[in-house]
């Protein structure tokens, strides 16, 4: 049996991976020569709701709104929370 990680783990590791897709059509554009202001950035934001239920159960008889709410729940997550991926022109600063 091969070890795998936890559902959240899975979770967060789309997160990563939409983030890192993003950051690559970046280069993309870079590369092309696209320059565009702050106000024409790629940008997608999508609620945990759409990431949990097309992960964890849109093949399932559980893809229903009461189900992605008990999910969202049991992996400790904000059911309305919209996660933001964009190519941002300031680099984030760390807080202090």
């Amino acid at each position: 049996m091969i070890n795998s990680h936890s559902e959240k783990e899975i979770y967060e590791g789309c997160k990563r991976l939409m983030g890192m897709i993003v950051k690559e059509f970046e280069a993309w554009c870079e590369w092309l020569g696209v320059e565009c202001d702050k106000d024409e950035m790629f940008s997608i934001s999508m609620p945990n709701s759409q990431i949990i239920r097309e992960l964890f159960l849109s093949r399932t008889n559980h893809s229903g709104m009461t189900s992605t709410i008990e999910k969202c729940k049991e992996l400790g997550l904000d059911f309305g929370q919209i996660i933001r991926f964009s190519i941002d022109i300031e680099e984030e600063k760390p807080s202090e």
